[in-house]
């Protein structure tokens, strides 16, 4: 398990030079995903006989909510980097750790508990989550913490 999981963090410091000085750096720079908007919704609203200043949302951000979600966005994911770093140094480092040199020996009885416990984990960050649905980049972030 510890293997595994040392490889899987470790491969991209051979990885991700070897890819780069292969293929070239992309310098991608992300405005584009910045310059995506929403489409026009006219068409839907005309057929629907719906007028669009009833819609929320509908009008677009104002630079000031544009500006407001660009921080709570950064926020988010400041935590959710934060939280991914603090659960992998517990999970890899400080959970096994006091096994080695004790002459510890894997057996089916403990593996329940070692299995329920990231489990119970992965549990309640999902129903924080969806407890917070309304916040969308709230989940986005607990998301991006239980993909790490």
């Amino acid at each position: 398990m510890l293997a595994g999981n040392v490889v899987a963090l470790l491969s991209p410091l051979i990885f991700v030079p070897v890819l780069t000085y292969a293929f070239g750096p992309q310098n991608y720079d992300y405005k584009s995903m910045a310059a995506i908007r929403l489409g026009n919704d006219e068409d839907i609203a005309d057929e629907n006989q719906t007028d669009l200043e009833l819609v929320p949302g509908a009008n677009g951000l104002t630079a000031e909510e544009y500006a407001t979600e660009q921080k709570k966005l950064k926020r988010a994911s400041l935590i959710a980097k934060s939280l991914t770093g603090f659960m992998t140094i517990c999970l890899l480092i400080l959970w096994p750790m006091p096994m080695y040199g004790s002459g510890y020996i894997f057996s089916k009885k403990v593996k329940p508990p070692s299995t329920e416990s990231p489990l119970g984990w992965l549990h309640a960050n999902i129903h924080h989550s969806s407890l917070r649905a309304g916040s969308l980049w709230a989940s986005c972030g607990s998301s991006a913490v239980l993909s790490a």
